[in-house]
């Protein structure tokens, strides 16, 4: 009986991850860019704004949905940021200015001070590091060397 249920648990959990391609965010509207920067925002971080353009509303969840790519083209660009991970919630949003090249990719993270309830945005190139081009960065779940 302890087998069934083990099994049953594990087809659930297979079941259930995330299979399914990522939302493409393009930030642009030439249809002419040949290359572009890609931007995953990780699990609690949301983006509300993106080069003062408030339509955006990107909430990615850790482990089972909405995984995002936002697509940007060389150069600078401004955020507006806020955290959210149950409890854990920023009042408000940071602005983050990012400068990024083409062909590369990033991942947008939360750095919590879990002592005091702080934290910042940061932008961190992981276009040599595959293993951190995932949703779960900064979870329990993720990879740890993703800084």
């Amino acid at each position: 009986m302890l087998n069934l249920r083990v099994s049953l648990l594990a087809v659930f959990l297979v079941g259930c991850s995330s299979t399914s391609k990522p939302i493409i965010v393009k930030t642009y509207n030439s249809p002419s860019v040949n290359s572009v920067a890609l931007v995953k925002p990780v699990a609690f971080i949301r983006i509300e704004a993106i080069d003062d353009d408030h339509s955006y509303d990107i909430i990615p969840s850790g482990g089972f949905t909405n995984e995002y790519e936002i697509e940007f083209i060389s150069g600078k660009h401004s955020l507006q940021v806020s955290y959210f991970n149950g409890g854990n919630k920023s009042f408000g949003s940071v602005e983050l200015s990012i400068d990024v090249e083409k062909d590369r990719k990033y991942i947008l993270r939360s750095i919590t001070n879990h002592s005091d309830g702080t934290w910042y945005p940061a932008l961190v190139d992981v276009t040599n590091k595959p293993e951190c081009w995932t949703l779960d960065v900064g979870t329990r779940f993720g990879p740890k060397n993703c800084e």
